[in-house]
């Protein structure tokens, strides 16, 4: 017998003590994923709500303590008493005849009336769960507003859509504006857009957003003109403005950006890869198409392709020969924030500009992390680890130095490494480049020294960091002026899976699609570490659906630059940290500075 017929039966108000997704309590038949129990939690909350026999319902949050991401997925409140993103979809389904006012940012799942929208973790700020529907059905969100007198108004809509959305907005039954073209690159990259001015009376008024387009709302929000958002500024240059682009002599293709010379021998021959964030593109698009020389030296150019807002990954398969291989673009007017050549970071946007008048620069003959060497076409040397080290020398290492200027005729660098066996091994000589130059040296599963060899000592540079730890320059932290935090009360992190591994950041969801391919940057400037140090390891799912889990290696207290290489599939990464209490006041997730 259902709730409303044991009210009838009785003519007594219903108190539902406890509900869930669990089917009878078995266990069998709980939502299998954490957007399945939101959307399970949000239509019976609905529900529950328009029941006049329902007096008081409370939901059942069983004794899991580790969050939304793990089963049974039921959870309202962190470990440290944070929403989660169900916990969110809960507290903001109105009550019956609640009525919504202006000047305040509603959450999309908290909707008066809402139908053809899922529920999905994906995060923007202080929004954690977003309304999504799909081009496949007819989707409507619905508020209903409390309006005191005769205004004109205008609707912020904050919403991410990966091709060429659109949205209606009525009130009532009459259509107010259809905004069409909406093209984020992915659902996880947002912007606000903002409606045209129309009038409201006083009274009680429904807007209502419809759509027919794959799109997520994160939140909506009613202005008058006066009040609207400050439109975002794009963080980003372009590819004009860039020095890793040159200009051709073709005006159909009038831009190039090299990935790999036939000079440079065996490297050559390997998978090239061009990753750019687009952030902005002119009217009418833009395109790029691929030029690599073949087997006989001939020149070759593949077929254009259209270039979309967020991530794009280039991909040119490897060979059995020496070539040269370059991407041309159609226009120099795409604006973006990050770019990576072969899983090197070019360059990305770190929130500031570099002040040219700061003094930092320094060359590497001018600086002692750099040794002299005995061999005139490899002039300076850095060490990334030695076998003394012991098993912390078996660890990925990483060169990360950013270059301000090189000598005519550029220069290049080359690994130096010892084997299995004690003998040496020396890389490929590859280029150098202005901006920043990550140079990776595999894990291997023994003892092993590794360096990286220069062949100029008039390299300029202004920063410089080994393994993460920051060599050049040394921070000096003023306890007056920092605006140091910890990991425990940053919103940043969130609560981690154990006891040893505390906190825990995302860098990147399966969900959001391409752009989770991309490679994954962590900075963080350190200024103070637990009594005992603190470590990390990197978290990520495999293109079978599995879980990684790195080797940890030790944070240190300066700058840690933490990469996580692109991949070729959808996943999941994240950063694993020991402690809650290791201060910092710098952090930048891909690029984008999230503290301060």
């Amino acid at each position: 017998m259902c709730i409303r017929d044991r009210s009838y039966q009785y003519g007594k108000p219903i108190w539902v003590t406890e509900w869930a997704g669990n089917g009878g309590g078995g266990g069998a038949n709980w939502p299998e994923t954490p957007d399945q129990h939101m959307d399970f939690l949000a239509g019976t909350t609905r529900w529950l709500e328009s029941e006049d026999n329902i007096y008081r319902y409370a939901w059942f949050v069983g004794r899991n303590r580790q969050g939304i991401e793990n089963f049974p997925h039921n959870g309202l409140l962190g470990e440290n008493g944070e929403l989660t993103p169900l916990g969110e979809v809960y507290f903001s389904i109105p009550s019956k005849d609640y009525l919504y006012h202006s000047g305040v940012k509603i959450p999309a799942v908290g909707a008066t009336n809402i139908d053809g929208f899922d529920h999905n973790q994906i995060s923007d700020g202080d929004n954690i769960t977003a309304a999504t529907s799909s081009a496949s059905s007819n989707s409507y969100l619905e508020f209903d507003f409390s309006i005191d007198s005769p205004e004109t108004y205008m609707l912020e809509i904050r919403t991410a859509s990966p091709s060429n959305g659109s949205l209606t907005l009525l009130q009532g039954q009459e259509t107010l504006q259809t905004i069409q073209n909406i093209n984020t690159g992915s659902l996880s990259n947002w912007q606000t857009i903002i409606t045209d001015e129309f009038s409201l009376n006083a009274g009680i008024t429904p807007l209502r957003i419809e759509t027919t387009s794959t799109l997520s709302i994160n939140s909506v929000k009613l202005v008058t003109p006066s009040a609207t958002t400050e439109p975002e500024p794009l963080v980003g240059i372009t590819v004009n403005e860039s020095p890793f682009f040159a200009d051709t002599n073709n005006e159909l293709w009038p831009i190039v950006i090299p990935l790999t010379l036939a000079s440079n021998g065996a490297s050559s021959q390997e998978q090239q890869t061009l990753s750019i964030n687009i952030i902005e593109l002119p009217a009418g698009g833009a395109t790029y198409r691929v030029y690599k020389t073949t087997a006989n030296g001939n020149d070759y150019f593949a077929e254009s392709k259209t270039l979309s807002l967020g991530a794009n990954e280039l991909s040119i398969a490897a060979v059995d020969f020496d070539r040269t291989v370059k991407i041309q673009f159609s226009t120099p007017d795409i604006g973006f924030d990050t770019l990576s050549v072969n899983a090197n970071l070019l360059y990305s946007y770190q929130g500031q500009e570099p002040d040219p008048d700061s003094g930092a620069e320094i060359t590497v003959g001018e600086s002692p992390i750099f040794s002299d060497t005995n061999n005139d076409l490899w002039t300076k040397v850095i060490p990334l680890t030695l076998q003394s080290d012991g098993a912390s020398s078996q660890a990925t290492q990483t060169l990360a130095i950013n270059i301000t200027e090189l000598p005519a005729g550029g220069a290049n660098y080359r690994i130096y490494k010892t084997t299995a066996n004690g003998s040496e091994s020396f890389g490929n000589s590859k280029v150098l480049t202005l901006g920043n130059n990550i140079i990776s040296v595999s894990a291997v599963d023994f003892d092993r020294t590794a360096k990286v060899q220069l062949s100029s000592a008039a390299i300029k540079f202004d920063s410089v960091a080994v393994n993460g730890n920051q060599l050049y320059p040394n921070q000096q932290i003023d306890p007056e002026t920092s605006t140091a935090i910890s990991v425990g009360m940053s919103s940043a992190f969130a609560e981690g899976p154990n006891d040893t591994w505390t906190n825990v950041i995302t860098l990147a969801l399966a969900s959001d699609g391409a752009s989770s391919q991309a490679t994954k940057t962590l900075s963080m400037n350190i200024t103070e570490l637990p009594s005992g140090g603190a470590i990390y390891r990197v978290f990520k799912t495999t293109a079978n659906g599995n879980v990684y889990l790195s080797n940890e290696k030790a944070l240190v207290v300066g700058s840690n630059s933490i990469t996580i290489a692109a991949v070729a599939f959808d996943r999941t990464a994240k950063v694993q940290v020991s402690s809650p209490n290791i201060t910092f006041d710098h952090l930048s997730v891909n690029g984008s500075q999230v503290y301060p």
